[in-house]
């Protein structure tokens, strides 16, 4: 709870500051960063992206790896995301969807089996980036995401992940991605 903390009060003091900096529209048209809450809830999500037309649009390729402490679970994935920049310039408010996929592998210890599934989540977010002309990046963000799979075991027990249930349906999701804009 304490590291939750330290980032609501730095989600804060960016919102507060944002102001202070220039943030004309830079040629950088590529980043490379990492979700910085994932690594509080057991994971590293890496991402790369691509910005174009004028920064209107981002493409980007994130990479995970989670496994979250006491659930036995892990999981590997990728997603693929879309953001579109309401006032363009690659900053500032976007929506941005994806489809992840990842390989769920859950050690059930009770009757002593293995599950591995694969499973998809669609996202919706929509955030706001700060950038600076050195390269730093941060952009909180909020949106939902819809899992599609259940990890289930044979006995009819499904796995937990993060304190949620793996059994399909929608799920909240709160972010900050910190990155380096080149």
């Amino acid at each position: 709870m304490r590291v939750l903390n330290r980032f609501s009060v730095w989600f804060l003091f960016i919102f507060v500051t944002n102001g202070l900096y220039a943030q004309e529209f830079s040629e950088r048209s590529k980043l490379i960063g990492t979700e910085l809450l994932s690594l509080v809830f057991g994971g590293y999500l890496g991402h790369y992206s691509s910005i174009f037309n004028d920064g209107k649009y981002e493409v980007g390729l994130g990479v995970g790896y989670f496994n979250p402490e006491g659930d036995n679970v892990t999981a590997t994935g990728i997603y693929p995301s879309l953001r579109i920049y309401h006032n363009g310039k690659g900053k500032g408010t976007y929506y941005e969807s994806g489809l992840g996929g990842g390989n769920f592998s859950w050690d059930y210890q009770i009757a002593s089996e293995t599950v591995a599934k694969l499973l998809f989540f669609p996202s919706v977010y929509i955030g706001y980036r700060v950038s600076w002309n050195f390269g730093l990046a941060i952009s909180p963000y909020i949106g939902v995401n819809y899992v599609i799979g259940k990890l289930e075991a044979r006995d009819g027990t499904v796995a937990k992940f993060g304190g949620n249930r793996l059994d399909g349906g929608l799920s909240p999701a709160l972010g900050l991605e910190l990155g380096y804009m080149f």
